[in-house]
């Protein structure tokens, strides 16, 4: 599950024509098959306006045969979305419900498309039933116009071209998420809940509730580990930084990276793949001078082999830092996004988001236990849930 809202608008529409496209065809369907069940039925044409039944009355007739067969079909759509709705619930993550029958954005816009469906779909076919000439059909001279053919032909070829479209693009899709599903992330979010930052601190006292908080939830059986960074995983940066370069090199020359605040923790916790070097340690005292890159970023420093950028210094805005490490490279955002260049530095009093890795198991319960530490440490700001992945 994704840190914030991160759907676009445009796949939105795209399934939205889909669906279309989908109605589309079952109304070609009923074309086709009406117009060619008219042979089967001019007889019965025929006998209706021997007996005097106008031309008008039979299109009537007709139309009122398609009004009804797209109101059956709409019913048992309905029916179907309601049977199957849990199941899609279950599969796509979502909690949807049959409340959205009661809404008029859902039933003015489906009124629309079924009169206007049985209109169009019913046309032609009344019209060609109702043409057809009494005498000519009970002698069984029945003809069909070049143009009738033509029109069923041209509907038939878009039917299949629509199908293959349909089809083509549901194996594209399906590939697509199959792939992305596969794709390693690069970091681990699996069993992670997180906490937005509390709003109220004290900043005399603030790195001691937070260590006291921390020490108190690590000591929860249920809980692997807790850090506290300024983003977590799935947002973008809050910080983007231009004008850094190695020591020594022209100001001209300076790069643009994204900069994370973390503590100690949040390398382990997430399990980011060190290619070189260490993670931040309490034990080294010039570890706030120092910085963690991922791959991306050291080659943009100018460094083709992660180990060849340990120990060295980076000009960042007039302060000398020293990267001490290189992570693997990590999607921060979507895989539809290319990796950034980031810069994790080290910020132990950060006022972020705390990272809570979870053991599996009954998650009511820790979250019950976590938001009664919370509630004491820091008393005055609702526990407020960004995301349980």
């Amino acid at each position: 599950m994704e840190a914030e809202p991160n759907g676009d608008g445009k796949t939105v529409y795209l399934l939205l024509a889909i669906a279309f496209f989908i109605v589309l065809i079952a109304w070609v369907n009923y074309i086709n098959l009406a117009t060619a069940r008219a042979i089967n039925r001019a007889k019965e044409v025929g006998v209706w306006k021997a007996v005097g039944s106008l031309r008008g009355q039979l299109i009537g007739q007709f139309m009122t045969e398609s009004v009804l067969l797209n109101a059956l079909a709409v019913s048992l759509a309905l029916l179907l979305v309601v049977l199957t709705l849990p199941t899609f619930n279950e599969l796509s993550g979502q909690q949807l419900s049959p409340s959205l029958f009661y809404s008029r954005l859902f039933w003015w816009p489906l009124t629309g498309l079924f009169v206007v469906g049985s209109f169009f779909s019913g046309l032609y076919p009344a019209i060609v039933l109702s043409g057809f000439k009494p005498i000519a059909v009970l002698k069984g001279q029945v003809s069909t116009s070049r143009q009738g053919v033509n029109l069923r032909k041209s509907l038939v070829v878009f039917h299949f071209a629509a199908s293959l479209f349909l089809l083509v693009g549901t194996l594209a899709v399906f590939q697509q998420i199959s792939f992305m599903r596969k794709q390693s992330l690069g970091i681990n979010i699996n069993q992670t809940l997180v906490l937005n930052p509390p709003l109220v601190t004290n900043d005399s006292t603030f790195m001691r509730q937070l260590a006291a908080f921390k020490a108190e939830l690590m000591r929860q059986s249920t809980i692997r580990s807790v850090t506290v960074s300024s983003i977590v995983p799935g947002q973008g940066s809050d910080f983007n930084a231009g004008g850094i370069r190695s020591k020594g090199v022209d100001e001209s020359k300076g790069k643009q990276y994204r900069i994370i605040g973390i503590d100690h923790d949040f390398i382990n916790a997430y399990e980011l793949k060190l290619l070189a070097g260490r993670n931040f340690s309490k034990a080294f005292g010039s570890d706030p001078k120092a910085v963690v890159f991922n791959k991306i970023a050291i080659q943009q420093l100018g460094f083709a082999d992660p180990a060849q950028a340990i120990g060295q210094q980076i000009d960042f805005w007039g302060d000398i830092f020293t990267i001490v490490g290189v992570t693997d490279n990590f999607h921060q955002q979507s895989l539809r996004d290319a990796f950034d260049p980031l810069m994790l530095v080290l910020k132990p009093d950060v006022r972020g988001f705390f990272s809570i890795k979870l053991n599996t198991g009954e998650l009511t319960k820790q979250i019950a236990g976590i938001r009664a530490e919370w509630n004491r440490f820091f008393p005055g700001n609702p526990v407020r849930l960004l995301v349980s992945g």
